[in-house]
Order: C-alpha cells, then structure tokens, then sequence
C-alpha cells in the first residue's frame, strides 16, 4: 500500500514536467523497474535541469561573444558593413541572432551614440520608448530617477526585458507573481469588472524605472476561489501582474515556493487553490483547470468530503462546495463500490408530496430491530424520529422495546425546551409499542393526534420507512469502509443520523434539514472521516516527564452537547471523548 502511493506520487510529480526537454528523463525514470522513489527521482531531474542550464549558458555566451566582436571591429558603411537583415528589427547590417534588441547593448554603446544619429536612436528598447511620453508628464524627481537609472541599465536590456511586467510573450502566459509588486495590474481593460475611476489618480513605477500615471482599476475573477480587488488599469504595462502582498491578504491565502514552482493554498483548509510556474527568472500562476495536481487534488478531496458525510449523492456533494471551502471535480458514472455495497435496492414505488407547514407539526415515529448482535451500549433497537417539515432525524439506541414512550417523552420535552413549539400530530404503525395503553394515555393527555397506518400497508407511513433505509445504507458505507466488527453498528447508526441531518436533500429542495430546523447552514469543520486513526493527548493527571504524551485511538462519532470527537482506545477498548486530537484521515 505504501509503495503504491509512492508510485502515485512520482507519476504526479513527473506528469507536472511539461517541458519537452524533460521527455527523455521522465521517460527513462518510468521505464526504470521497479519504480523509483519521489526522492530519488527528483534528484535525477535535478541533475537534468543542471545540466541543460549549462548549455545554455554556453550557448548564450558564444552569441553574446561573436555579437561584441562583429560591432567592435568592423567599420560601419552607411547602414553597415554587411547588407543582411535583421528579421527582428528589419534594419540591416546583421542578422537575428546578433541584434542587439534580442541579446543586449554592448557596455559603450550609450558612448558612441550621438544626439543626431537617428539610427542609432531606433536601438533604444522599446520598453524604454513605450513610456517617452508619460515621462514627460512625471516629476522632476521621478525623471531624475529615471535618468540616472537609464543609464546604468542600458548595457543591460535582454536582462531587463525579463523582469517581471517587462516581457512582451509574459502576456500569452497568464498572471505574473511579483512579490516585489504592491498593486494588481493589468493591460487589458476587457479583463476588469466594475471599472471605476480613481479618485485621486497617481503614480506608479512600472520595472523599466518608468513612472506613469493610474486613473482607473477594477477587479477580477480568475476562478471560484481568486479574486484580485483593485486592480489598476496599466495599458502601457507588457503583461497582467499580481501583488503577492495584495493576493495573500484579500485572498486569505498561504503561498509557499521552490526553485520551480509556487503553491497557493487556502489559509483555513490549506487546500490547494492556484499553482504557479517559474518561466525565465518570474513564477507564472498557471490556470487551476489546466493542472492535472490541482485536477487530481481535487478529485481526492471529492473523494475525502464523499467519505467523511457517509457517501452521499455527488449532487449532494456539489451543494455545500461553497461552505467547505473546496471545489470538487466529480464523475457521476464514477463507480463506488462501498456505495453500491451499502445502499443499492429496488426502484421506489411513487412518493407523496404532502408536507407539513411547520417544524414539529407531524412526528413520524418507528422501531426498528430486534438485532441479534447488542450494540456496545447493550443495545438491540434504535428509534427513529422523522419532522415531517425539516426531515431532520433523531435516533435512540434502546435495549428493549418498553423504553419506546420513555423516549418519546424525553424527545417532546427537548422540543419544548428548546423551540418553544409543542408536537402536535404523530404518525406510526400499529406495533404494539405504539398502541399500548400507556402510550396511548400519554398522548391523551398531552393533546397529541396519533395517525396509524393500515394493517399490512407500510406505504403510509413510508417517510420513516425510507429514513430507516437511509440511515442503514449510510451506517453499512461508514462500517464497510472503516473494516469494524459488527458490535460498532450502534456507533455507526448515531453517526450516519449526524451526517444525514448535514447533508442535502431533494426533499428540502437541496437544503439540508440542519438548515430547515435552525436556519443557517451546519459546520463543516469539526467532520472526519468515520474510523480513521487518530491521536488523543494524553490527559492523566499521574503522568511524569516520561511517559507518552499521547495514545493511539481510532475516531468513532461525534458526541452529543460537547465540543469533541468521541474516539475508541485500540488498547484498552474504552470510548473517550477528548477536543486534543490529530487525526489521520
């Protein structure tokens, strides 16, 4: 198992090297048997990426080399000494590869150029000649600034032009990271949304040392979970730039980066949310949909939020992205197979669409058991509560049948305690814990209408029938899944009624009866996935400075009123409920 994963993640590093020099490692390391580690193959890569900088360093310096000697030696006649044709320029007297646009002025170019050589002039950069005449509009200062900059950087053009904001192809790819940078910017003004104009316009200083004016900004969405707030409208810029600083606090966002890549992950989940590339010197955020580990993450924690409810719909799922903070990439026709273990049954025969107009005006009551196997508690039942209004559930284990109106009492005194609301209708079958004259009495006296069921037509009362079957599929999926014996069926029962009321239902109209009861959406946050292993502090008061300061649990519910994890010791088969805990999922 251990291995397969290892294997998992060399694919995914290897499948993220999109370059196609990386082609003939990446194919080596695949067909290198058996596979090897995430470690090691990254040290090949790296000793690739070493070696392929060499070479171009080498290459870089023998152009450079043979471009200084052509213009230092050769006496230029008229437009030149040579008659060939720059294909970048279109001036003549070299060809592309030695234009001084491309691979940088030599150091005493700025010398030999006069006020009156016009030609000479057209070598200027263009990032330089872009801002001529936002220049002559900037202060007296920032012009000096420039000046004095000019001509330091004037040797050194080719450098420059790959600074961030500076690189006339950046525009083709994407957003730049600039830590450097403290606004937003953008060239493209049909990327903006609710353009505004500023108030007070001002300066900016883009990286050729330029200082231009800013009078408009906006904002943009570049997914679900990035936005950038007031970004400036730069049409002189050369490509759309990103202020790290701006992005980490508007965003709530963690970035973290290597020599490669950069990652931005959600400060709350840490769920990745955005990844960025480095390409000539500056990190470009790389679009999530195009990253086959943001495509991949994300189906792994459709996966992971599919397990931790209790595998429910996809649809379901979908419904509370938003809440969890995670976009999820799902596939209907994507096979479960605990799903199908726990849940597949007959088609359904039609349903009623009759509702209650309040919470609590109609109960739906039912037993279910006897079931041979006793819980941990002894339990051989569990009672299920159905509001017909809201569909939220409550469930009691019970050891024997007689407990069924000690538990309807307690359950009509928390609803009067809690939303001041008396039940007023009940709906059951004709079991005889229903019937009986004791439980009769009660709900005489309490004014409570009880609606029973035709003998032999559980149709009527099928709302309760199909939350039984609901409640069974979910507490097999978590029991299948976390590979317990089958004595933990209480505990699976209690946590598959938790999840249920937290889920979204058709019924509810995609709300989830959480919601229809209280009227805000449940949290997320303190949910795990059922049976995992998990680390609780070790909280005894006898402890010295050497022993364990925590011990191996496994995760086994939620508790009711306390803010907690109800955990199962491995070693001393004892529950324990404890908020000290790190789980394993």
């Amino acid at each position: 198992m251990i291995q397969r994963e290892e294997d998992h993640r060399v694919h995914l590093f290897l499948g993220g090297l999109e370059n196609e020099e990386y082609s003939h490692i990446k194919a080596t390391i695949l067909n290198t048997e058996p596979l090897p580690s995430l470690r090691r193959a990254f040290n090949h890569i790296q000793r690739e990426e070493s070696h392929l900088t060499t070479d171009k360093e080498k290459s870089a310096k023998a152009e450079n080399g043979a471009a200084f000697h052509s213009s230092k030696g050769v006496k230029p006649k008229g437009r030149g000494g040579s008659r060939s044709k720059c294909d970048h320029c279109g001036k003549t007297g070299h060809i592309k590869p030695n234009c001084f646009e491309i691979i940088g002025y030599p150091e005493n170019w700025n010398t030999r150029r006069t006020q009156n050589d016009t030609r000479r002039q057209g070598h200027k950069s263009n990032a330089f000649l872009a801002f001529e005449d936002e220049e002559k509009e900037a202060p007296k200062g920032a012009k000096a600034a420039h000046t004095l900059h000019e001509k330091h950087m004037t040797h050194n053009t080719r450098v420059h032009e790959n600074m961030a904001g500076n690189n006339k192809n950046l525009r083709e790819i994407e957003w730049v990271l600039d830590s450097g940078a403290s606004h937003h910017m953008t060239p493209c003004l049909s990327l903006l949304k609710a353009v505004r104009k500023i108030e007070k316009p001002f300066y900016v200083t883009v990286p050729t040392g330029n200082v231009v004016l800013v009078e408009s900004m906006g904002y943009i969405d570049l997914d679900k979970n990035i936005k950038l707030e007031n970004v400036l409208f730069v049409p002189q810029f050369s490509c759309n730039l990103i202020s790290v600083h701006k992005l980490a606090r508007d965003s709530k966002c963690i970035l973290t980066y290597d020599e490669n890549r950069c990652v931005l992950q959600d400060q709350t989940m840490k769920e990745m949310i955005g990844l960025g590339d480095m390409h000539e010197g500056v990190y470009i955020l790389r679009r999530p949909t195009k990253s086959i580990y943001f495509t991949a993450f994300l189906k792994n924690m459709a996966g992971t939020w599919h397990s931790r409810l209790g595998h429910p719909l996809f649809e379901a799922l979908q419904k509370i992205s938003n809440i969890v903070k995670c976009s999820f990439i799902t596939n209907k026709e994507e096979c479960c197979d605990i799903c199908h273990k726990s849940k597949q049954c007959r088609f359904p025969f039609n349903r009623s669409n009759n509702k209650a107009e309040a919470p609590f005006h109609l109960i739906h009551y039912d037993l279910w058991g006897k079931y041979n196997t006793a819980s941990h508690n002894g339990s051989h039942y569990f009672l299920t509560i159905v509001d017909d209004y809201s569909r939220a559930t409550w469930v009691y284990l019970m050891r024997h049948k007689s407990e069924t109106l000690d538990m309807l009492k307690k359950f009509c005194t928390i609803i009067k305690r809690q939303f001041n609301v008396d039940v007023k209708k009940i709906r059951s079958d004709n079991g005889t814990e229903f019937t009986n004259s004791s439980f009769q009495r009660y709900i005489r006296e309490e004014g409570i209408v009880h609606e029973t069921s035709c003998v032999g037509t559980p149709q009527q009362n099928a709302r309760v029938e199909r939350k039984h079957r609901h409640i069974l599929n979910v507490a097999r999926a978590l029991r299948f899944e976390a590979n317990l014996p089958i004595h933990f069926w209480g505990e699976c029962v209690l946590t598959a009624t938790h999840l249920i009321n937290r889920t979204p239902t058709i019924a509810n109209s995609g709300i989830t009866p959480y919601e229809m009861l209280y009227g805000k959406p449940p949290s997320y946050d303190h949910l795990r996935i059922f049976g995992c292993l998990c680390y609780v502090k070790n909280s005894s008061k006898q402890q010295d400075k050497f022993t364990p300061r925590s011990k191996k649990y496994m995760f086994i519910g939620y508790p009711q009123n306390q803010k907690g994890w109800k955990v199962y010791n491995l070693e001393t088969h004892e529950f324990f409920i404890s908020r000290d805990v790190i789980f394993y999922e």
